[in-house]
């Protein structure tokens, strides 16, 4: 099944109104999978895939808006605390992860997004001695 993006125009009524999708921001140079663009359909969004050159929150939403404006949804691959400062600064603009299982042919999709909120440092003394 070919799910179709914002790009061809795509609307679809709902009792007898006519629906014009949410648009999805994905930020990755990697397409997403048929099963997480259909997931995203299903949802009622588009996917409007954008790759951004460096990992800088300010510039990429900068691009984002000057590429499709303001989406309603954003997927990103993105460094973890780049994706927290990007889910800050564009709130309330929810902020996804795909959820993801690495077997032994790679990664796979877990049918579930993780909603960017927050991130914590976890950490333990160190002392510095290999020999402990």
């Amino acid at each position: 099944m070919t799910i179709p993006t914002v790009k061809q125009g795509v609307e679809t009524k709902q009792n007898g109104m006519l629906i014009t999708p949410g648009k999805c921001a994905w930020l990755s140079s990697h397409s997403p999978t048929e099963k997480q663009r259909e997931d995203l359909f299903h949802r009622g969004y588009e996917i409007i895939q954008l790759s951004p050159a460096g990992t800088r929150a300010e510039a990429i939403w900068k691009m984002v808006e000057q590429e499709i404006g303001t989406p309603d949804l954003v997927v990103a691959v993105l460094p973890k605390p780049s994706l927290v400062y990007l889910a800050r600064l564009i709130s309330p603009i929810p902020v996804l992860q795909a959820k993801m299982d690495v077997g032994v042919n790679g990664f796979r999709w877990m049918g579930e997004w993780y909603q960017v909120k927050s991130l914590a440092l976890v950490t333990k003394n160190w002392t510095g001695n290999a020999f402990s």
